[in-house]
């Protein structure tokens, strides 16, 4: 048998001694298969009974999918890379615009609807629109990176991060950070500015999510979402934007504008990148969620948006 399932046995094989081996990553058996974790989140692919998994399907039932694709090498043997294998990559790889036009399951071909059959996973309608939907979902990181003498606001604490623990001594890694709570990307809390006003463990959460859009100064403003601007705003633009009731307001503003906002109890967030890369007037689900500081001015969040 493992001659007649040549290469795609032997190519299994020397990868299942590199990542056990020489990489340590876990696995296990399922039914005569080897399940092997790779880190990340790309999938899964089957080379005969090595079935390379990532974190979300290392142990999901969806192995019970790329387990029939250990069948379909045993029935094809050689002829199983030609017939499924490189079908197979195509229309995960190169098909993906076109299952979003056509809205087609990714288990709609050949390849992947014989393997559940097979492997007996069945996939439910409610199952397909919901990865349909992830396969669609596009995340932009909003935050900048933090690290040791990064630039800061003039006059705030300037950030150390130093290691102190060691894999050699403690047997694992840690970092002490010193470092303002408006460091990098950041949300400001009410009483950043008013002493009178709440904290940032006082708001309630659902304040630093929500839909938003990236627009101009030009552009009339929608209402009750989150507003960023890539252009400066100012003074000048806060009676239109009260009048917008945005749930929170990011971008390039200056301090007197970023004062008035905090006083009517507008969340704002500086410091972001990236925006550029959001299609403008184009509604996203943004996410800016802060630490739970007592009592805390501002909090670093790690701020991303999500389309589709």
């Amino acid at each position: 048998m493992f001659i007649l399932e040549f290469p795609q046995n032997l190519i299994g094989y020397v990868f299942f001694k590199l990542y056990t081996q020489k990489y340590k990553r876990p696995h296990y058996r399922y039914r005569d298969a080897y399940i092997i974790h790779v880190k990340g989140r790309w999938g899964a692919i089957s080379l005969s009974r090595y079935i390379f998994a990532d974190d979300i399907y290392y142990k999901s039932k969806m192995i019970r999918h790329e387990y029939g694709h250990t069948i379909q090498s045993k029935l094809l043997m050689p002829l199983y890379l030609p017939i499924i294998g490189f079908p197979s990559l195509v229309w995960n790889r190169l098909f993906k615009r076109y299952r979003k036009r056509k809205k087609k399951s990714y288990y709609s071909f050949y390849t992947e609807s014989w393997a559940n059959r097979l492997g007996g996973y069945r996939v439910k309608k409610q199952q397909i629109n919901k990865i349909f939907r992830r396969s669609q979902m596009k995340i932009i990181d909003l935050s900048t990176s933090i690290y040791t003498n990064m630039k800061v606001y003039p006059g705030d604490p300037e950030v150390k991060i130093k290691i102190r623990h060691h894999y050699e001594k403690e047997g694992w890694e840690l970092r002490h950070l010193m470092m303002g709570s408006h460091t990098g990307t950041h949300v400001d809390s009410f009483s950043h500015m008013h002493e009178d006003k709440k904290s940032i463990d006082q708001i309630p959460l659902d304040r630093f999510f929500g839909e938003a859009q990236v627009v101009k100064k030009s552009d009339d403003w929608p209402k009750g979402i989150g507003l960023f601007f890539t252009e400066e705003i100012g003074l000048e633009d806060l009676e239109e934007l009260l009048g917008k009731k945005p749930n929170f307001v990011g971008g390039n503003m200056n301090e007197d504008l970023e004062r008035a906002l905090l006083c009517e109890n507008i969340v704002t967030y500086t410091g972001l990148v990236n925006l550029n890369l959001i299609p403008k007037r184009k509604t996203f689900t943004f996410y800016g969620l802060p630490l739970n500081i007592k009592d805390g001015d501002g909090s670093p969040v790690r701020a991303v948006a999500m389309i589709g």
